[in-house]
């Protein structure tokens, strides 16, 4: 996972976040990008499909209060969600 902030205002990011899908994607039928708070609160910014480019374009958005994370959750075929990999933080990092 790999994300890389454009601009150096900490209230928005501008910056494309990228991950790779699953070594066995069988049960796997899409990806869901969020903002997470330092409490785990959630927000969904996208579902990516299984078999697409897996990237998501942040245009100066504004973070969401309290958020400080992004996070790639694996979807499978019940809408069950999985951690697909680790957190990053969105000031210019990569994990």
């Amino acid at each position: 996972m790999f994300y890389n902030d454009l601009d150096n205002d900490d209230s928005k990011v501008n910056g494309v976040l990228t991950w790779d899908g699953a070594t066995d994607e069988a049960e796997v039928k899409a990806y869901n990008v969020y903002f997470v708070s330092q409490s785990n609160v959630r927000t969904l910014m996208k579902s990516i499909p299984k078999g697409s480019t897996y990237e998501y374009t942040f245009n100066e958005l504004a973070v969401p209060a309290h958020s400080e994370k992004l996070a790639v959750y694996a979807v499978d075929n019940s809408d069950a969600e999985y951690p697909a990999h680790a957190w990053v933080y969105y000031f210019n990092l990569t994990l």
